[in-house]
């Protein structure tokens, strides 16, 4: 997060699939690497936005819950 006077800046990315998508193609990462990864990019925020399921959102957030 950046800090500005009266400002406060997140870094997001609000388009991510998660590894039950079609779309996500390494079915090796697992939630737990997913969300050290969005760490490591230093993302304050997240929305998943699988498009073909619902699958692996509840996962992401039990592997988040405490991040």
């Amino acid at each position: 997060m950046i800090e500005f006077k009266g400002s406060k800046w997140y870094k997001c990315d609000l388009h991510l699939h998660t590894t039950e998508s079609e779309c996500f193609t390494d079915k090796d990462v697992t939630s737990e690497l997913w969300i050290e990864k969005a760490i490591e990019k230093g993302l304050n925020c997240v929305a998943v936005t699988n498009h073909n399921t619902p699958l692996g959102i509840e996962k992401i957030q039990a592997a988040g819950k405490d991040k």
